[in-house]
Parts: structure tokens; C-alpha cells; sequence
């Protein structure tokens, strides 16, 4: 009866060492939150249009968010 209590409480010890391990190791790599930049455009005022204008911005790695009465407006990440 002796031998399972000390049993109990040192598998106990050795649980809650390594959850505290684990928990550490977490909080020390915390999750990185995605960052951008933003860009918005006026109305187009070049022969393309508005095309020509998402098209460029598009090929430069901005992606289209929103178009609203002539403006657009943009993000891509930062690295």
C-alpha cells in the first residue's frame, strides 16, 4: 500500500515537471501577428483607368482590399 502511494506522488512530480516544461517552452515562442501595409488610390487620373492602376499595384505585390467611388485601396505583408 506504501509502495503505491510513493508511486503516485512521484509519477504526480514528474507529470507536473514536465507540463511546466511544456508550458515554458510556449511562452517563450509566442505567435507572431501578420503586419502590412496599406495603400489607397485616388481616382485614376492616367489614359489606362483605374485597370491599369490595380494592375501595376497588383504586379508590386499589393493585394486589392476595397473599391469604393474611384478609390482603391491595398495591403501587402511586411517581412
Amino acid at each position: 500500500m506504501q509502495w503505491k502511494n510513493i508511486a503516485l506522488v512521484l509519477m504526480g512530480v514528474i507529470v507536473g515537471c514536465a507540463g511546466g516544461a511544456a508550458s515554458s517552452a510556449v511562452a517563450k515562442h509566442p505567435p507572431t501577428v501578420p503586419r502590412f501595409q496599406h495603400m489607397c488610390l485616388g481616382p485614376s487620373m492616367s489614359i489606362g483607368g483605374i485597370n491599369e492602376d490595380v494592375e501595376e499595384a497588383g504586379a508590386a505585390g499589393w493585394e486589392l482590399v476595397t473599391m469604393s467611388d474611384g478609390i482603391v485601396c491595398f495591403k501587402r505583408p511586411v517581412f
